[in-house]
């Protein structure tokens, strides 16, 4: 029984430090085959944008930052979204720690290779 009870204890312990991070694109379902019109619609305009031409084919990565508290951390993640013709069809998701919580925001790239 004192096994059983210091299972028990053991696993709240563990489950009470896990974090889950909620962020807009959770929050909020973005699902590949969205336009760019609705997502923008939807989130507002982007942090930074992207407009790429291959082989006639147009696409278009825009680029979405914010804070995000996990637990005891904080980290800045980009969201980057890909289009092609203006059609969602790739999401992307990077994050930067924070150390002490400190303001700093970069812009870096996340995938210079086009989809």
């Amino acid at each position: 029984m004192k096994y059983f009870i210091s299972i028990i204890l053991l696993l709240s312990l563990f489950l009470s430090c896990a974090g889950y991070r909620k962020t807009i694109f959770t929050l909020n379902s973005v699902r590949l085959g969205d336009s760019i019109d609705s997502v923008t619609k939807k989130y507002g305009n982007p942090f930074k944008s992207d407009v790429y031409n291959q082989n006639d084919i147009h696409l278009t990565k825009i680029y979405y930052k914010e804070a995000v508290d996990v637990s005891s951390y904080t980290y800045i993640l980009t969201t980057v979204l890909t289009f092609k013709d203006s059609v969602l069809i790739n999401i992307e998701q990077k994050e930067n720690y924070l150390p002490d919580r400190k303001n700093i925001i970069s812009v870096e790239s996340v995938n210079d290779t086009i989809p």
